[in-house]
C-alpha cells in the first residue's frame, strides 16, 4: 500500500501565480447526506472557469426535492492563503479547508446557505505515481497530479438553508489535483465519479485524448479498511485486468457534446473481480465555459449504478446512486 502523506495535500504551484493561464489547483469534496442532499466544494487557488483566473470557492447544493443552488466566491490573492505543509486553504478567514490531523474541516457561505463539515477518513489516502504526480516531464517541469486524501469518508456537521439549520451526517470523498499545463491540449474530455458501499470505495477516471489515435486511458482506486486491491497504474492495469466500455453515446442537446452515457468497467485481480454499470440517471449541473484561457464546460449527473464484487469466495451486488463528472477542457487560445 502507498505511504500516503499528509505533504501529498499542500499547495504546490507558485504563489502568487506566476504563469496565470496554465498554472492551476484545487482541493475538491463531495458528500452524500442523510437528508438526502448531495454537496460539492471545490476551494481553487487559480480557478479554471474564471477569466481572468483567480482564487474561488464553489458552493454547489443538490436537495433531495429537485432544486439545485449552485454559488462561487471570488478572491484576490491577498485575501486567500494556502500551506505548503498539508491542506490548509483559507480564504479571507470566511471560508476554508483544512487537514487537522484526524479529520478535514470545510467551511463555506453564500446567500444564506452555509456548509460546517467534519471528514473523517474511512480508507487510507493514495498518491498518484512519484508525489501525487499523474503525468511529468523532467524536461520542462509539466506536470499533472492528483491526490486522494481521502478516497471514502464519514461526513458530520452542519447545514444552513436559509437561515435553517440541519444537522447532518452522510458520506464523503476528497481529492486535490495541481497542474501547470493546458489540458486542451491533450484531453477531449474525461470520466470521473466514485462508487462507495459500506465495504468498498471505488473511484475512477477515464481519459479521452483530443488525438483519436491514442487510446484511451482508465485510472481505478479501489480499497476497503484493510486492502489496496487497486491503484492506478498497478501490474493489473498494465497487463489490461482492469477495463471498460464506452456505451449509448449521445449528443447532448443543452450543451451540444457528446459522450457516452453509460460506462461499464471490469477489473480482475488474484484478490477480487468487479464490474462496475453505469448509467446516467439525471443531470445536476450544465456548465458551458468556454474562455480565452481554455476553460472547462461540464455536467455533473446522479448515476444508477449495479456493482458487482467477488472477493473471498463471495458475491456482493450493490445498487447505488452517485455523483460524477464529465469534463471538457478547452484548449487556450492566448
Amino acid at each position: 500500500m502507498k505511504n500516503y502523506q499528509a505533504e501529498y495535500d499542500k499547495l504546490h504551484i507558485n504563489y502568487p501565480i506566476k504563469e496565470r493561464n496554465k498554472e492551476a489547483e484545487w482541493w475538491y469534496f463531495d458528500a452524500d447526506l442523510d437528508n438526502g442532499d448531495r454537496l460539492v466544494l471545490m476551494y481553487s487557488v487559480n480557478d479554471t472557469r474564471l477569466y481572468p483566473r483567480k482564487p474561488s470557492v464553489r458552493f454547489d447544493l443538490y436537495e433531495k426535492n429537485g432544486h439545485n443552488h449552485s454559488f462561487i466566491n471570488e478572491y484576490t490573492e491577498e485575501d486567500a492563503a494556502f500551506s505548503r505543509e498539508k491542506c490548509a486553504a483559507n480564504f479571507a478567514n470566511q471560508e476554508w479547508c483544512r487537514d487537522c490531523g484526524d479529520h478535514y474541516e470545510v467551511r463555506a457561505r453564500a446567500n444564506g446557505y452555509e456548509v460546517d463539515l467534519r471528514f473523517y477518513p474511512q480508507v487510507p489516502g493514495w498518491q498518484a505515481g512519484k508525489e501525487g504526480r499523474l503525468m511529468y516531464n523532467p524536461q520542462t517541469g509539466d506536470e499533472k497530479a492528483w491526490v486522494v486524501a481521502q478516497p471514502a469518508a464519514r461526513v458530520e456537521g452542519k447545514l444552513v438553508k436559509n437561515q435553517e439549520t440541519i444537522m447532518v451526517k452522510g458520506t464523503g470523498y476528497h481529492d486535490h489535483n495541481w497542474m501547470n499545463m493546458d489540458n486542451g491540449d491533450m484531453l477531449d474530455h474525461w470520466h470521473w465519479g466514485k462508487v462507495h458501499t459500506a465495504e468498498l470505495a471505488v473511484d475512477y477516471g477515464i481519459m479521452i485524448p483530443a488525438n483519436p489515435n491514442v487510446a484511451p486511458a482508465i485510472t481505478l482506486l479501489v480499497e476497503d479498511r484493510d486492502h489496496l486491491y487497486l491503484e492506478p497504474g498497478d501490474e493489473h492495469h498494465r497487463k489490461g485486468e482492469v477495463s471498460f466500455e464506452l456505451l449509448d453515446t449521445v449528443k447532448e442537446p443543452t450543451l451540444g457534446l457528446s459522450f457516452a452515457q453509460r460506462l461499464v468497467i471490469h477489473a480482475k485481480t488474484p484478490e477480487i473481480k468487479l464490474d462496475l454499470d453505469i448509467k446516467v440517471d439525471h443531470f445536476v449541473m450544465k456548465d458551458l465555459n468556454e474562455l480565452p484561457t481554455g476553460g472547462e464546460s461540464a455536467y455533473r449527473y446522479v448515476g444508477n449504478e449495479t456493482l458487482t464484487v467477488k472477493r473471498h469466495g463471495q458475491e456482493e451486488v450493490d445498487e447505488t446512486h452517485s455523483l460524477h463528472e464529465v469534463v471538457f477542457p478547452h484548449k487556450a487560445n492566448e
